[in-house]
C-alpha cells in the first residue's frame, strides 16, 4: 500500500503511505524486550525491503541500550540508531501488537503493545516518522483503535483515518 510518489511530494508528510501491509502482524507472540526485537526485525525482512536482516537487528538492539524507544500508553517506535541506504531498499515502517504487553521502558512505567518499527534509508524522513507517529499516538485515538483492529487491512484504515483526523 505504499504510495511510490512520496519522496517528490514533501508536502504531506503521511505516515500511512510508509506502511508496508506484508509487515503487519497483529499477534507477536515475544515476551520480553530481546524476543520483540528479534520477532520484529523477522516482520520488517517480510516487507522484502531489508537487505542485512542480522545488522537491523543488532542495530535494533544498540539502540534500545541506549535508551528505550517506548514513548508511553503503550507504543514504542522502533528504530536502527543509523539510517543507513545500505541496509534497507527504500523506507517503509513495519507494526506488529503483541499478544500480551511487554515491559520496554516506557516512561510512564507501562507495559507497551503496539510497535512501530521505522525503517528509513533518509535521516529527514526518519525524523519526520517518528514526530508524525508521536503526535498520533499522543494526539489521537490510535491505540484504543489498534487494540480493536483485527485485520493488517484494519490498521492500515486506522492510521489512514487517524492521519485524516488529526490535519
Amino acid at each position: 500500500m505504499m504510495d511510490e510518489h512520496r519522496r517528490s511530494d514533501k508536502t504531506d508528510w503521511s505516515a500511512f503511505s510508509y506502511f508496508a501491509l506484508n509487515a503487519i502482524d497483529l499477534a507477536i507472540p515475544a515476551k520480553a524486550k530481546a524476543g520483540l526485537l528479534r520477532d520484529m526485525t523477522d516482520l520488517a525482512e517480510k516487507s522484502g525491503h531489508v537487505y542485512d536482516p542480522d545488522t537491523l537487528f543488532k542495530e535494533l538492539v544498540a539502540r534500545e541500550e541506549a535508551a528505550s524507544t517506548a514513548i508511553g500508553s503503550g507504543i514504542a517506535l522502533l528504530h536502527p540508531r543509523f539510517h543507513d541506504p545500505y541496509l534497507f531498499e527504500e523506507s517503509f515502517i513495519a507494526y506488529g501488537r503483541t499478544l500480551r504487553p511487554v515491559f520496554f521502558g516506557a516512561p510512564d512505567g507501562a507495559a507497551t503493545q503496539h510497535f512501530f518499527l521505522i525503517c528509513s534509508t533518509d535521516h529527514e524522513d526518519h525524523l519526520h516518522l517518528l514526530a508524525r507517529l508521536a503526535l498520533l499516538a499522543h494526539g489521537t485515538d490510535l491505540v484504543e483503535r489498534l487494540d480493536a483492529a483485527e485485520t493488517a487491512e484494519q490498521v492500515l484504515e486506522i492510521i489512514h483515518d487517524c492521519e485524516k483526523d488529526f490535519r
